[in-house]
């Protein structure tokens, strides 16, 4: 039997991949769409995917006839960098935006609910992130992701629909589009440019957005209902030693300059994921090594130049 899928924020990262692994587990997906965002013609046209308009702010207003859904992926959340961290009403209005899609979940009939949270919600560590870490987070993102996990999961549960939080600590993808620290330094090079960098000291713990989306289907299908899982690769490596590796990959002849840029003035230097929990539960090991998953992105990029030059054709 065909299963269901709804899916919100899915032109992120993760989101793209997520629509890849569950299309090649023949799920039928349908995906909310941001009406202004300039990455929705990254959505992959295949007839399993169902195309729906709508913002974060109006899951109220959706009208869909179908009521036989198996899962809901909320990926949807504004203002995850920079000042707008700190930015209470929008994070506000994040929360908010939880809660009414658990309902809308419930709603359509949904089995199951998984949220994606973050890192941010531990604040700063200097040991591997586990369930059981304590949260203290510094802003209010961190704030209002922790609280959407917690409070997200007595209403799913009141509601008698099972639910999951997973925080994400760095996962990085494929689209020329996103902000992660290898895709920057990936389209600069790839421009010709030089990227700046600080003196990357921090232990950093990478997981590519492909081996994410795994995961969190294999939450979807086998975790645990009610338990929140830690997801990275489970490795953490200098940020230097990431570097390299991406130069190496992709501008062999370039080489790194470190320091050009001043660490944040609450810069976090410590972020590795403890995967131990989601590995018992749900079977879970990352496919791509960093290289390899360089490499794949590289492949991508590649395989989208041509495209685009043999359309000019």
């Amino acid at each position: 039997m065909l299963k269901k899928a709804i899916i919100t924020g899915a032109t992120g990262s993760i989101g793209l991949a997520l629509i890849e692994c569950l299309i090649k587990n023949n799920i039928s997906v349908t995906v909310f769409l941001n009406p202004q965002s300039v990455r929705n013609d990254e959505i992959l046209n295949n007839f399993l995917i169902n195309k729906i308009f709508c913002d974060i702010n109006n899951y109220d207003n959706v009208a869909i006839d179908e009521t036989d859904f198996d899962y809901f992926f909320h990926l949807a959340w504004c203002g995850t960098t920079g000042h707008q961290r700190g930015d209470e009403q929008l994070q506000i209005a994040n929360y908010n935006a939880v809660l009414s899609s658990i309902k809308f979940a419930k709603k359509i009939g949904c089995k199951k609910y998984i949220g994606i949270g973050s890192q941010a919600e531990y604040g700063r560590k200097t040991t591997p992130l586990t369930e059981d870490t304590l949260c203290s987070p510094e802003n209010y993102y961190g704030k209002y992701k922790l609280k959407a996990g917690i409070n997200g999961k007595k209403l799913a549960h009141k509601l008698n629909l099972e639910f999951n939080w997973i925080r994400v600590t760095s996962v990085f993808g494929y689209s020329r589009n996103e902000c992660s620290l290898p895709s920057y330094i990936i389209r600069e090079l790839d421009d010709g440019n030089k990227p700046l960098l600080t003196l990357s000291e921090q232990i950093w713990d990478f997981l590519y957005a492909i081996d994410a989306a795994d995961a969190i289907f294999k939450v979807a299908e086998k975790g645990i209902d009610g338990k929140t899982y830690v997801l990275g690769s489970g490795k953490g490596l200098p940020l230097k030693e990431y570097i390299k590796s991406i130069f190496r990959i992709i501008a062999p002849n370039e080489t790194p300059i470190f320091g050009d840029l001043e660490y944040s003035k609450n810069q976090i230097m410590y972020l590795v994921a403890d995967i131990s929990e989601l590995r018992k539960d749900t079977g879970f090991v990352p496919q791509y090594t960093f290289e390899e998953a360089i490499k794949d992105v590289k492949r991508r990029i590649e395989n989208e130049k041509n495209r685009h030059s043999n359309s000019l054709l």
